[in-house]
């Protein structure tokens, strides 16, 4: 779950402006990322990597279903994937490296609020 807080889009950069996207636009964005997603778990960790990180990663304004105005992207829309056991962890950080991130999983034996000296 560590990992997985990068998705707050607190804390990673925006660039500037948003495009904004259809409810059609964005249900064929979705369709399209959970195909890639699909079809990235039969590959090696890096051409999945390499695969997924290809899609635009673009922020997108997008009107929800209730009416609200939401922002989505297709980094966040993998990093659900995860979530929902849809993608493997190895495929992810490969992801994230081929986005430039550097990642840094918790050791499996240190305790969850030791901090490494």
């Amino acid at each position: 779950m560590v990992a997985l807080t990068i998705l707050d889009p607190r804390s990673r950069p925006l660039v500037p402006g948003v495009a904004p996207m259809t409810s059609e636009e964005y249900q064929r964005a979705l369709t399209g990322v959970h195909d890639v997603v699909a079809s990235a778990v039969a590959l090696p960790p890096a051409d999945a990597g390499e695969a997924l990180a290809s899609m635009d990663m673009g922020i997108r304004a997008v009107t929800l279903s209730s009416g609200e105005l939401g922002f989505w992207s297709r980094r966040d829309e993998v990093g659900r994937a995860v979530v929902r056991g849809d993608l493997d962890t190895v495929r992810y950080s490969a992801f994230l490296e081929a986005l430039g991130e550097h990642v840094v999983w918790p050791k499996a034996d240190m305790q969850r609020n030791s901090v490494e000296g």
